[in-house]
């Protein structure tokens, strides 16, 4: 087995034993971390099984709980997941077709993760979120099932890259590319989890998928803007707005993903990755030349 790290370890022998009979209790407390023993965790080519883009992250055994909703799970010593890089539709939504798609994902996880269901938990660049729920991406340790992988490409739940914790936002995009292309699950719904920019008023929040054509493009101190529809403000902060042709954008219809906020009666988001900004007419993102 090779351990990337054991912070917990207790080694015990028996007075008057040899080295041989020493005996090794290794006791992994809920907060060790460890990683998993090559023969649960196997490497495949396929996205959603153990998926080579979390290599490198600590990773800890754990045992399933609950499922609390569609990107979300309970560990046994309760402590509450939420999956990397994507985002379920809401158990509470007042729609009763997006409210029916938050049930499937929520049982079809319950389904892949049962009750006393032995995880790895490979945890994010960054532990936790504001809620205080660990970020972690969750793989069955069984058989290596990649459950948010899985999600995204059955249309169950749709990519959603948060900074820093971004290193699979690439393999969410072409597994969500692949759901889309089969119009599953939520993709059969597409026009429910979309809203043009200019239907935004105050009381929209959360997460959300909003097109619009680009109206202007605007260097400030601290970030980058565009405006969907002069109706939205995108945000991108300087790292992330190298990366792009942001000035390109100008007058093209686009979609951006994120969670929405509002300043002064001004509804904006942040831009978080590349993945989460797509030009509608041919799907592709903005990327530097």
């Amino acid at each position: 087995m090779a351990l990337t790290q054991l912070p917990c370890i207790v080694s015990v022998a028996r007075p008057g034993s040899t080295v041989k009979a020493l005996l090794l209790i290794l006791v992994q407390l809920p907060f060790c971390f460890t990683a998993l023993a090559d023969n649960t965790t196997k490497s495949f080519t396929n996205d959603v099984i153990q998926p080579s883009c979390i290599d490198g992250l600590l990773t800890e055994r754990a045992t399933i709980e609950r499922v609390t909703d569609g990107d979300t799970v309970v560990l046994a010593d309760q402590r509450r997941v939420r999956l990397i890089g994507i985002n379920a539709a809401e158990l509470n939504a007042k729609n009763p077709q997006l409210k029916a798609a938050a049930q499937r994902a929520t049982d079809k996880i319950r389904e892949w993760l049962p009750r006393g269901e032995a995880v790895a938990l490979s945890i994010g660049d960054e532990p936790f979120d504001r809620h205080g729920r660990v970020l972690a991406h969750v793989i069955r340790a069984r058989d290596g099932l990649a459950v948010a992988q899985l999600l995204v490409q059955n249309g169950l739940a749709v990519q959603s890259a948060v900074a820093p914790t971004t290193r699979c936002a690439t393999s969410f995009m072409k597994l969500e590319k692949q759901a889309k292309e089969a119009n599953l699950g939520l993709w059969k719904i597409r026009d429910l989890m979309s809203i043009s920019a200019t239907e935004l008023t105050s009381g929209k929040f959360g997460f959300k998928l909003v097109s619009g054509t680009v109206t202007s493009v605007k260097n400030r101190k601290r970030y980058t803007e565009f405006f969907l529809e002069n109706q939205l403000q995108v945000k991108v902060r300087p790292k992330l707005a190298k990366q792009l042709s942001l000035q390109s954008l100008k007058g093209q219809t686009v979609e951006v993903r994120g969670w929405l906020g509002h300043e002064k009666n001004q509804p904006y988001l942040w831009l978080q990755h590349t993945a989460n900004l797509s030009i509608l007419e041919n799907e592709t993102r903005a990327l530097s030349d």
